[in-house]
């Protein structure tokens, strides 16, 4: 961190907060070259930010800085959820219903996947779900199957990895962890977990929209 300028933690904390989005160390090593004219390398500024992340986490305050989805972001510290739950509770704002998170939890966890593949698992029609996700930038089109009539694929996107707060798919619960927190509540399996099974074919299936 010997190239880095002195106000480096002032300038970090600023760029990230003022991005919409996780900001990168090589975008932020970009933008302090040129603002204070020398050359500031990604491998310094990963090397600052990791100690920048170590004193926000040490601090009593209010947020954190984490490392999430390939940059750096502002999160408001766990202790303070539930003050904010009370906040956003009467703001209108519109949830996942409960079809649309078990469609993402399947394709998080089975992707790449195809609509039909989604459908076989879950017995129902998932063209709505698919299409929200679509919508709300959770999931991406990833590519065709190679099976017959060469479906679209799809997978999550960065902005999942934002959602969640997590900093790869590598970071996500295994499926096993969670049916053993299940099975410990006495619960079948966790709400927002499926069986990435296909459906047992022999029961009637449902072609209306589930949401």
């Amino acid at each position: 961190m010997e190239r880095l300028p002195e106000s480096w933690r002032a300038d970090c904390e600023a760029l990230i907060f003022a991005a919409e989005r996780p900001i990168s160390a090589a975008h932020m090593a970009d933008v302090l070259s040129r603002h204070h004219q020398i050359e500031v390398s990604e491998a310094e500024v990963e090397e600052g930010m990791r100690l920048l992340v170590d004193e926000w986490t040490a601090r009593a305050g209010g947020l954190q800085l984490r490392s999430v989805a390939g940059g750096f972001a502002f999160f408001s510290h766990p202790s303070q959820h539930a003050l904010l739950l009370l906040d956003v509770a009467d703001r209108n704002r519109k949830k996942l219903s409960a079809a649309a998170l078990e469609t993402l939890s399947i394709i998080a966890y089975k992707q790449p996947v195809s609509r039909p593949e989604l459908e076989a698992i879950r017995g129902v029609n998932c063209e709505y779900a698919v299409q929200r996700l679509l919508e709300k930038g959770l999931i991406e089109i990833t590519g065709r199957s190679l099976s017959p009539g060469r479906p679209i694929q799809y997978g999550t996107s960065d902005f999942f990895l934002e959602y969640l707060g997590v900093n790869s798919l590598a970071d996500l619960p295994k499926l096993s962890d969670l049916a053993v927190v299940a099975e410990e509540a006495g619960d079948e399996k966790p709400q927002g977990v499926v069986n990435t099974e296909p459906a047992d074919a022999s029961a009637d299936p449902v072609h209306h929209n589930d949401i």
